[in-house]
């Protein structure tokens, strides 16, 4: 019995010394690792993110991803347009990434209406990229303006405060134009000219009706205030005619016929008259004309025919000339 006892006393000792071992062990790896515990704690609480941080290659990393470039980034050409001008509306994009962006909308508007001019999409901008896209526009009197932007829909997801500079404003102010009617010369009336008609070519005609004795009858007599001044005067025997004046002639430089007076003294003696077979026109540059005239034998006629004109102040009814006649 006493030598059971003594076979288990190295068993218990080796026990103990095994469990002193362990504790050991602990004790020292609780001392290697509180220091790194220690040193994690006393790092600043920035540099603790940045440690933790996954950068994805090819991501853009700025909160402000695009903008529409400065001062010149929305502009006119020409910058003062005339209403009717065409004009060129450019609009000018930067890229703020080191790194290429895709599928960039972009917009150009008028306002206060409003209305699109043009729009699209730039399929691949590179890192730092500036590009210019335009759109067309017709200029319009009076004051307006465009608006320019860059990814209206916002697909970069980028704050309030970062798409500030996505829009760009410009104003115009078109003048109106006045269109000034030309001013009209002042239109005076006067007589037509018999000479000065002769001698820009026009015809003028005796005509007698047949055989007759009285040769006299409707010859035109020309006159210094009248166009013609014909006579019928049939002392024997009685005639008729046709008288033509201002044959194939026309007026010039707007001279129109204004009105025709006839200043007829009568039937002195015996029967005589006259009537119109062709009577110049109002309105017409044509003055042509041609009279019926008779008389019988013993009869005498007298009359004055007047032909008024009418036409701009300082020009010549005829001919093609600068300034009167």
């Amino acid at each position: 019995m006493n030598f059971k006892r003594i076979g288990l006393l190295p068993i218990a000792v080796a026990i103990g010394l095994l469990c002193a071992t362990a504790v050991w062990a602990q004790g020292v790896q609780s001392q290697k690792a509180a220091p790194v515990m220690e040193l994690k704690k006393a790092l600043p609480e920035p540099m603790q993110k940045h440690q933790q941080q996954t950068v994805i290659p090819g991501q853009c990393t700025t909160a402000d991803k695009i903008m529409v470039v400065g001062i010149n980034g929305l502009t006119l050409n020409p910058a003062q347009p005339k209403a009717g001008e065409a004009v060129v509306v450019s609009l000018t994009i930067q890229n703020l990434c080191n790194v290429p962006l895709a599928n960039i909308g972009w917009q150009i508007a008028s306002t206060p209406d409003n209305t699109i001019l043009l729009s699209g999409v730039k399929a691949s901008v590179a890192a730092k990229e500036i590009f210019t896209v335009t759109a067309p526009w017709t200029a319009v009197s009076g004051r307006g303006g465009f608006d320019g932007r860059v990814d209206p829909a916002n697909a970069l997801k980028e704050s309030a405060d970062d798409r500030k500079n996505n829009v760009k404003t410009a104003s115009v102010t078109v003048p109106m134009v006045v269109v000034m009617a030309p001013t009209q010369p002042r239109r005076v009336t006067e007589r037509l000219n018999y000479d000065k008609a002769k001698n820009a070519g026009a015809r003028f005609a005796h005509n007698l009706e047949g055989v007759t004795a009285c040769s006299r009858i409707g010859q035109i007599r020309p006159d210094s205030s009248a166009a013609i001044h014909f006579e019928a005067i049939c002392a024997l025997s009685g005639g008729k005619a046709n008288p033509e004046a201002f044959k194939d002639f026309t007026l010039k430089n707007g001279w129109k016929v204004a009105g025709v007076t006839v200043n007829d003294e009568g039937a002195l003696r015996g029967s005589s008259g006259w009537r119109w077979i062709v009577e110049p026109r109002v309105g017409s540059d044509n003055p042509g004309m041609q009279m019926h005239v008779w008389a019988e034998p013993v009869a005498r006629l007298v009359a004055a025919v007047f032909v008024h004109i009418e036409g701009p102040e300082g020009t010549c009814p005829y001919e093609e000339k600068k300034g009167p006649c």
